[in-house]
């Protein structure tokens, strides 16, 4: 057992960078490594994945059933790249707890094989082009063959990253875009033997820097989509975010509402993940160990626990506390004090937050205490980039009168505590829906960027912020709106 409450299931020399798991089976391995690096899962046993099959290039896909029921991964093979394309690029399926592979032979092979095949019973699913130039046969979006043929159920093209397509009986989901470098999005496109064009929100991310607040992974259970959204922001440590989402489908392609799961907490956790659902299970990594923890059967709707003042969390530990937060379903009631916001570049806004969540801290020692939240995804509604206020005394004072200072493209509050002095913090947005993009929290004693041996001029970013400066200051068309329906 973990300190966290997870069960040990495996342990590496390296550390885990990519997960999958079905039917409590695992396979696991470093990223962009051989075959021979793989581990697989079976009754509790760890594993080399011996009759996967060989080649220069060997990428496993996607994990699902084949004809049999059997759990299988779909293997994509190819004799090398030449000018950016795969060479000799064929399909096989690899059966996990028996350790064999066999072709799959519903799929072309060559330059017209796919770049992306998810596999349920029957059922194939697949988009890409291994090689655009050289496939005559080339045709755009993503296919779905089964007992009834073969049909076309999306133009969309699937984006060039692992998650690509997701297939679970009649149901597909697929990550669209060019290539993992812009902006892409889940969306519904075959559901109960309709076509479907549902996007599902928040899942539009912006692809261009790794830091940003995008989607990681998604899995289909039962008539649920599930999907991990994390950033990797890490001011002033590698928190992240590790936030859970869900959404029924219904009958034909009917999505009901976004609902979130309590946050995985990793104490040595590394960026960006990873982890796996498997039904009411979550496989996860903390560096080099693999560890499972029951996952609960139905996403919350409800507001957080900290959705008023009176109710406030705590933030307990030595300066600097860095927390990923998330507003969700928040609310605001009339006798909150209120959230009021900022723009990207410092410049306030007039608007105060709709939905708010609260926070607690008791100082350990008299001086200056520094209070930022950062949130670098563009918000829907009128706080672009949220809001966050620091309050003190019985009658919950603003610390500060707006604007707040900023430096090196962070806001922040700073206030004179003494020693068991509380103060309450407020984080907020102003949106129609859910507020689910994570910001990051942080109380310090020093100013952003800043530590007690050295602390850059303005302009002179740390090498943390330095990442993340590009991605703060853009202007909203470049940034996603990531709201909830």
């Amino acid at each position: 057992m973990s300190a966290d409450g997870g069960a040990v299931v495996a342990r590496a020399r390296t550390r885990i960078r990519v997960v999958h798991a079905l039917a409590d089976i695992a396979v696991f391995a470093p990223r962009r490594t051989t075959v021979d690096r793989w581990r697989r899962v079976v009754k509790g046993r760890v594993q080399r994945l011996s009759g996967a099959p060989r080649a220069a290039v060997v990428t496993l896909d996607a994990i699902g059933k084949d004809r049999r029921g059997r759990v299988v991964m779909t293997v994509q093979t190819a004799a090398g790249w030449r000018n950016g394309r795969l060479t000799g690029a064929r399909w096989w399926l690899y059966d996990i707890a028996a350790d064999r592979s066999e072709p799959l032979s519903e799929v072309a092979r060559g330059a017209c094989a796919p770049m992306h095949v998810s596999v349920w019973r029957s059922r194939v699913a697949y988009g890409g082009t291994a090689d655009d130039d050289a496939c005559a046969r080339r045709t755009d979006g993503v296919r779905l063959s089964g007992p009834d043929g073969t049909r076309l159920v999306s133009r969309l093209e699937p984006a060039e990253y692992p998650l690509a397509l997701r297939l679970r009986r009649d149901t597909l989901v697929t990550f669209a875009g060019k290539d993992a470098r812009e902006s892409a999005t889940l969306q519904l496109v075959a559901s109960d033997g309709s076509r479907c064009s549902r996007e599902f929100i928040p899942s539009m991310s912006d692809q261009t820097e790794d830091s940003n607040f995008r989607v990681r992974g998604a899995w289909l259970r039962g008539g649920e989509l599930v999907w991990w959204m994390d950033s990797a922001l890490g001011t002033q440590s590698s928190t992240g975010s590790d936030l859970l989402l869900a959404a029924r489908i219904g009958n034909g392609c009917s999505v009901g509402h976004t609902g979130s799961f309590p946050r995985l907490e990793r104490p040595k956790r590394i960026d960006p993940g990873p982890i796996a659902v498997d039904g009411e299970t979550l496989f996860y990594a903390d560096s080099n160990t693999l560890l499972r923890r029951p996952l609960a059967a139905m996403a919350s709707l409800e507001p957080p626990p900290n959705d008023r003042p009176a109710a406030a969390e705590r933030l307990v530990g030595t300066l600097p506390i860095t927390k990923a937060v998330s507003v969700g379903y928040a609310t605001r009631t009339a006798d909150e004090p209120e959230v009021r916001g900022y723009g990207p570049t410092g410049l306030t806004t007039a608007k105060a937050a709709s939905r708010t969540i609260w926070y607690r801290y008791t100082a350990g020692e008299s001086g200056p205490l520094y209070v930022w939240a950062t949130q670098w995804t563009w918000l829907d509604g009128g706080l672009p980039t949220g809001a966050f206020a620091v309050f003190r005394g019985s009658r919950l004072s603003p610390v500060t009168n707006l604007p707040h200072p900023y430096r090196n493209d962070i806001d922040y509050d700073v206030i004179d505590v003494v020693a068991g002095e509380d103060v309450l913090i407020g984080v907020g947005c102003d949106t129609p829906g859910p507020c689910f993009p994570a910001f990051e929290l942080t109380v310090s004693r020093y100013p952003p960027g800043c530590d007690a041996t050295y602390c850059p001029s303005d302009g002179e970013p740390s090498t943390e912020l330095a990442s993340q400066r590009t991605t703060g200051s853009r202007s909203g068309s470049d940034l996603s709106a990531t709201q909830a329906s």
